[in-house]
This record gives structure tokens, C-alpha cells and sequence, in this order.
């Protein structure tokens, strides 16, 4: 391995992660328009992580960190009618975080908290379906790298918030011509930085405007079991925060694909052959930073791939 640019020796790294859990779940429907849904999910977890000059020096050192907790689960729906529900859910979510602080010791479990409330729909024969969701989702203790450290692990954590809104639709127009589109607001930020100054923040790779459509057509019908399609569609994704300090932006960008395929019945068989194109027009964009990098996020922006062809061939049986 390599030494450290600081002339640091601790280059050997050694990691133990044991996970237990058990978990229930209960669905009751009443009056077959009221389905409440409760369920739970208990775990225990022994990590640890040791960043040292030589192998059995990290063994040795190894930290033990165990931890436990209890994610509960709540879900309910209501049909007043059958082309219309209302739902709403809570959940509780536990990870433990199996890497070490600056001072040698571990860190305490990642835990979340997360409530959605929609609409969906089933219209027209079930030829269109959509939902219209808001949530609201809190994480503690998310790991985020120190740049002021020489090591690579050696991390600070920080609580984050993501809450909006995201619509989705797919719509049968006629036998042959389908649509399918989203969108999503997101108003994703740190709300508590425990290791630095980047409260209030924007989340990296994050657009608070998002959305994707796509056109496809069957030429023989969508119910049908053999024939050719083909489409086009999208994503568009507003401009992204670089890094946690939100010291630069990437820009928006919006790229085309398409695709053309053809199934057939061979015997008991359904083989599809798949032709797909991304980034149809070959723009040129960039998808995300690394902000999970050890060194500046600058020097992590990937870019998105050119003009890029792919076929492919499926047997179900």
C-alpha cells in the first residue's frame, strides 16, 4: 500500500461487523376499504473498525461497539372508493456505523425517522394510475469524511432532513401508445452539524426540481405476446449543490434515450430482444461529486457518459 502524503504509516485496516435481527409484520383489512398494516423490527449489531501500521496491530486494537434498537412500522389505507385511496406511514429505521472517530473510539448507530402521506388513483379501467406523496424523512449521526484528517476514516456525522413532494404517473392512452412521467421536489439539508460548520446547508447531488418522462409505443398492441416497441424519454434534474460547504453548483441538465425492442413466444418461452440508447443527443453533463472523498470534492465530479449503446436479451420461462 501506498504511504499517506503526510508521511503516516497507519495504512492497514481491520473491520469486524456481526448483524442480528428479528422482525414482525401484521396486515388487517376492515370493511375492505380500511387496510392498516404494523409491523416492527428489533437488531443488535458488534462493529468495529481499527486503522493502523501493520495488520495484527489493527486486529489487536480493534474496538468493539454494540449496539441495539427497535424500528417500529406503521402503515394505513383507506378506499372510499375503489378508484381512490389515501394512505399515510411511519417508520423508524437503525444502522450501526462501523467506522472510527478521531479519538480511536466508534460512533454512535445511525437512526431515522420517516413519515409519507399521498393520494393514489386508478382511473379510466386502471389504464391511469398515479400518486401524489409528501415525506418528510430525518437521519441522525450520518457519517461524512473530515478533511482536516490525514485518514481516510476517520469521520464527523451530522443530521440530515429530506421532505417534499414526488408525483408519478403511467397512462394507457390507447392499446399501443403508453406514457409514464414523475416528479419530484426535494428540500434536502443538514439540519445539525456535529463536527463542523455546514448547518442549514443544501445537500450535495441534490436538484429541488427532478423529473423524468417517457413515450413508448407497441406496435401490436401491449396485451400483445409477440411484436415490436419502441420509445423515447428523459430525465431532467436541476442544478446540484457540490459538496456539504455548498462552495459550488453543478448545472442542470436534461438527457434524451430511447429504445426499440421486440418479443416473441419460442415454445413455453417469452424471449425479448432490447436495443437501448442513452444519452441519445450526446450531451455533455455531469452526474454527481464524491462527497464522501478524502480529498477536496472538486476533484471528484463524474461525468455523465457519452452516447452509449447496450443491447441485450431476456428468456423468461
Amino acid at each position: 500500500m501506498s504511504r499517506p502524503p503526510n508521511g503516516d504509516t497507519s495504512n492497514f485496516s481491520f473491520s469486524n461487523l456481526q448483524w442480528y435481527g428479528t422482525y414482525f409484520q401484521d396486515h388487517i383489512t376492515l370493511w375492505d376499504k380500511l387496510h392498516i398494516l404494523g409491523g416492527g423490527r428489533y437488531d443488535w449489531a458488534d462493529s468495529g473498525f481499527s486503522y493502523q501500521g501493520s495488520f495484527k496491530i489493527a486486529e489487536a486494537t480493534l474496538p468493539s461497539n454494540k449496539v441495539d434498537g427497535f424500528s417500529p412500522r406503521v402503515g394505513i389505507l383507506y378506499q372510499p372508493i375503489k378508484e381512490m385511496g389515501v394512505y399515510g406511514n411511519w417508520t423508524t429505521s437503525f444502522s450501526a456505523n462501523n467506522a472510527p472517530a478521531a479519538n480511536g473510539l466508534t460512533f454512535d448507530p445511525q437512526r431515522g425517522e420517516q413519515f409519507e402521506a399521498g393520494l393514489k388513483t386508478q382511473l379510466f379501467d386502471d389504464r391511469l394510475l398515479a400518486t401524489l406523496a409528501y415525506y418528510h424523512l430525518v437521519k441522525d449521526n450520518i457519517l461524512v469524511p473530515d478533511l482536516s484528517t490525514a485518514n481516510i476514516f476517520d469521520k464527523i456525522a451530522n443530521k440530515q432532513r429530506s421532505q417534499g413532494i414526488e408525483l408519478d404517473v403511467t397512462g394507457q392512452v390507447t392499446d399501443k401508445l403508453s406514457l409514464i412521467g414523475s416528479y419530484a421536489f426535494t428540500d434536502a439539508k443538514v439540519l445539525v452539524d456535529h463536527g463542523g460548520d455546514t448547518a442549514g446547508n443544501r445537500m450535495p447531488n441534490v436538484p429541488e426540481h427532478s423529473g423524468s418522462l417517457w413515450v413508448k409505443y407497441d406496435v401490436n398492441g401491449y396485451q400483445a405476446q409477440d411484436g415490436f416497441s419502441f420509445g423515447v424519454g428523459g430525465i431532467a434534474a436541476g442544478a446540484r449543490q457540490g459538496d456539504f460547504a455548498n462552495s459550488f453548483q453543478l448545472p442542470g441538465f436534461v438527457r434524451m434515450d430511447a429504445f426499440a425492442a421486440y418479443k416473441m413466444k419460442v415454445g413455453a418461452a417469452k424471449v425479448t430482444t432490447q436495443f437501448n440508447i442513452r444519452n441519445l443527443l450526446d450531451k455533455t453533463y455531469y452526474e454527481s461529486t464524491d462527497p464522501d472523498s478524502n480529498v477536496t470534492t472538486r476533484l471528484g465530479i463524474a461525468p455523465g457518459a457519452p452516447l452509449t449503446a447496450i443491447g441485450s436479451i431476456r428468456v423468461e420461462y
